[in-house]
C-alpha cells in the first residue's frame, strides 16, 4: 500500500535568542528554510508545509519560489505548539503520517528522513521517534490516527508531553544522525552549524 507522507515545518517563531530570523539566515548558498525544505523534497516528501507566523512577509517569496504551502498560524506568540496545531490543522484527509519539523533543526540527515519514512511503510499507524545514543530528537513521524487527540491537547507541555499519551504506540528508533538533536537557539549554534554543514559536505 502506498502511503501520502506530508512534513510541517515550524518558521513562526520570534527568533528572539538568535536577534534575527532564523529561516533567512544564510547557510551555505542557500538559507536555513530552503536548507529544510531541500531535505524534505529529496527525500521524496512531496506535500511540504511551513508554519509562518513572525516576520512572515519576508519569509513567503521564498516559500513561493520554493513551491510549497505556507501556513498561518496568527498566535505564533503563543509559542512552538501553537504551530504544531496550525500545521496540522491544514492537512487534507489524504495525509497519512506527517513529520514534524522546527526550521532551527536543519542538518538532518536526508537518509534519517527516508528511514523514518520506509520503517512506517512497514508499520503503519505507529508514532515513530528518531533517537541519538538513547535521546529522542527530531523529527518525530506522526500517523494521522493521532492528529485529533493532538488537536484537542491543552498545550501544556508542548509536543513532547502531548505525545507523551501515546507511548504504548510509539517505537523509538536508532539513528546514526547525532544532527536530530542539534537546534540552533543562539548565534555561536549558528557557528557550530554551518562549520558542521561544510564538514558534512561532499567533495
Amino acid at each position: 500500500m502506498s502511503y501520502k507522507f506530508s512534513a510541517i515545518i515550524l518558521a513562526a517563531g520570534f527568533s528572539s535568542r538568535m536577534g534575527s530570523i532564523k529561516s533567512l539566515l544564510p547557510f551555505g548558498d542557500r538559507t536555513m528554510i530552503e536548507q529544510t525544505v531541500s531535505l524534505y523534497k529529496n527525500a521524496a516528501i512531496e506535500d511540504i508545509r511551513v508554519v509562518v507566523g513572525h516576520e512572515k512577509k519576508k519569509i513567503l517569496p521564498v516559500l513561493n519560489k520554493l513551491k510549497v504551502k505556507a501556513t498561518d498560524n496568527p498566535d505564533f506568540g503563543r509559542g512552538m505548539f501553537s504551530s504544531v496545531l496550525s500545521g496540522l490543522s491544514s492537512l487534507g484527509p489524504d495525509s497519512d503520517a506527517c513529520f514534524i519539523h522546527p526550521v532551527d533543526i536543519p542538518l538532518v540527515k536526508k537518509d534519517t528522513i527516508v528511514h523514518l519514512r520506509d520503517v512506517y511503510q512497514q508499520m503503519p499507524g505507529k508514532i515513530l521517534r528518531p533517537s541519538f545514543e538513547g535521546v529522542r530528537g527530531h523529527p518525530p513521524l506522526l500517523p494521522s490516527a493521532c492528529f485529533r487527540d493532538i488537536l484537542s491537547w491543552n498545550g501544556k507541555g508542548g509536543l513532547k508531553t502531548a505525545l507523551s499519551q501515546f507511548e504504548s504506540n510509539t517505537i523509538t528508533l536508532e539513528v546514526p544522525d547525532s544532527n536530530i538533536l542539534f537546534d540552533i537557539d543562539t548565534p555561536e549554534d549558528y557557528k557550530t552549524a554551518l562549520k558542521k554543514s561544510v564538514a558534512n559536505t561532499p567533495p
